[in-house]
C-alpha cells in the first residue's frame, strides 16, 4: 500500500469518465466531496471521500468498507471547500472576434476522435479561421457584443 503524502478533500472533482459520446451528455465525471490522495508523484485514489478510510500513523481506521489510505505523518491537507478539480493543466482563453462554433468537435474528442479526423472530416481551428474571413466586420462585432453581454 502507497503512503499518501498529499491529500485535496472536500473537493468537486472532475473524473473525465461522463459519457461523452453524444451532444446532450455532459463531457465530465463529477464526484461531489471527493477527495485526491496521491504518493510523491502517483495519483493513488480519486474518488468519494465517503468511500475511504483514512489511517493516520498507528490509529487504525474506523471498521467498515471502503478503501483503506494510510496517510504519511507529514501529509499536505487541502480543503477544496467544494470548488472543482480538474485533471491535467488547463490553459483556457477565448477569442472575442471569431465566427463558426466548433462545440460539436468537443464531444467528438471526448469520445475519441483525433484532432486529425475532426480536421480531415472539415473541423478544427481551420474551419473557425474560414467562417471568421468569410465574416462581415459587422458581424464579428454584433456576435462580440452579445458574447460580452452574457
Amino acid at each position: 500500500m502507497s503512503v499518501a503524502t498529499l491529500l485535496i478533500r472536500r473537493g468537486r472533482l472532475a473524473t473525465m469518465t461522463g459519457a461523452q459520446n453524444a451532444p446532450q451528455n455532459g463531457p465530465l465525471g463529477l464526484v461531489e466531496d471527493g477527495l485526491i490522495a496521491a504518493s510523491g508523484e502517483q495519483i493513488v485514489y480519486v474518488g468519494a471521500e465517503a468511500a475511504t478510510r483514512l489511517r493516520k500513523g498507528k490509529v487504525k481506521p474506523e471498521a467498515g468498507e471502503g478503501v483503506e489510505i494510510e496517510v504519511a505523518p507529514n501529509a499536505v491537507e487541502i480543503d477544496a471547500q467544494g470548488q472543482l478539480v480538474t485533471p491535467g493543466i488547463v490553459e483556457p482563453h477565448s477569442h472575442l472576434l471569431f465566427a463558426g462554433d466548433r462545440a460539436d468537435e468537443f464531444s467528438q474528442r471526448l469520445a475519441g476522435a483525433s484532432y486529425a479526423e475532426i480536421a480531415q472530416a472539415g473541423g478544427g481551428i481551420v474551419a473557425t479561421v474560414k467562417s471568421t474571413r468569410e465574416a462581415t466586420d459587422e458581424d464579428l462585432v454584433l456576435a462580440a457584443r452579445e458574447r460580452l453581454g452574457r
